[in-house]
């Protein structure tokens, strides 16, 4: 694949001596790719930003390259936030990442809290080869929500696309806009303001795609139990769409009762086969 380095940050992944290693790297503000140190064969990669957050008019591309036999993971520093919209422009973030054949790339994303006036569009694209997995979760917070902001920037759109060796398997589409919609009606969100998106690609015959749809399964299960409820605080679904994709989404009325869901479900990245360690055993 040719990329064009202009277009925004890069990140090329490839396999060395069994180890996958960063062997391109390019930043361009707003957005900074960091490369902490890691004692595993995966390569670690973290964003961050180095305004704190994204302010109107910022328009943040980066393509990340992970080549044939790579492992990678893709975190995030802290919050993602979208700042007030002063002028009435947008935020804009175009992400587009290659994972090739027997390669394996696990996104873990932090919040994206959307703030007082703020207004976001953002495009996820993922090109997967012949055997590779992807393990992909996006969260969106609508708003600072321990301070009682809820629901007040204007507008947020987002846009997934996974494609499997060259045939699109997902084609997904999530807007919310609290100047158009009365966001906090029992018929739309009512109390809820987190939602995640959890995407598992990758053959259904893969072992390391069962262990993660298993686990997966089971934590749905014991979460929809501890939520039969008249108001459940937290609401999941768990589809096995196709062959090829895993979809799990949840919502619930703050982000606490979220991190329960990831707590508990991400102890699976241990197992030797995956990414030997937790991501979130610093953070939860």
């Amino acid at each position: 694949m040719t990329t064009n380095l202009k277009l925004g940050s890069y990140i090329e992944i490839k396999n060395i001596q069994n180890t996958s290693k960063v062997t391109s790297h390019f930043n361009q503000n707003p957005l900074k790719i960091l490369l902490p140190k890691t004692h595993n064969k995966a390569v670690h990669l973290v964003t961050t930003n180095y305004g704190g957050g994204m302010v109107q008019g910022d328009n943040i591309q980066f393509t990340i390259n992970a080549n044939k036999d790579t492992k990678a993971l893709l975190t995030s520093q802290a919050n993602a936030r979208v700042y007030k919209s002063e002028d009435g422009r947008f935020c804009k973030m175009i992400q587009k990442t290659n994972v090739h054949e027997n390669a394996e790339f696990y996104q873990l994303n932090d919040p994206l809290v959307l703030h007082s006036n703020g207004k976001l569009k953002q495009f996820t694209e993922f090109e997967l080869g012949k055997n590779s997995v992807l393990f992909f979760m996006d969260w969106v917070q609508a708003g600072r929500v321990s301070t009682g902001e809820v629901f007040q920037f204007h507008h947020f759109y987002s846009e997934i696309n996974i494609k499997k060796e060259g045939k699109r398997v997902v084609a997904d589409k999530f807007m919310i806009s609290p100047d158009t919609q009365k966001c906090t009606s029992p018929a739309v969100f009512f109390k809820h303001t987190n939602f995640i998106n959890i995407f598992l690609v990758g053959d259904e015959k893969n072992e390391k795609v069962q262990l993660m749809e298993e686990k997966l399964s089971t934590v749905t299960h014991q979460t929809v139990q501890a939520n039969i409820t008249q108001e459940p605080e937290v609401l999941v679904s768990f589809d096995r769409i196709n062959s090829e994709v895993v979809l799990v989404r949840l919502s619930s009325i703050n982000h606490d009762k979220l991190y329960d869901f990831i707590h508990e479900f991400s102890k699976i990245f241990k197992n030797n086969s995956l990414l030997n360690f937790n991501p979130y055993d610093r953070k939860l």
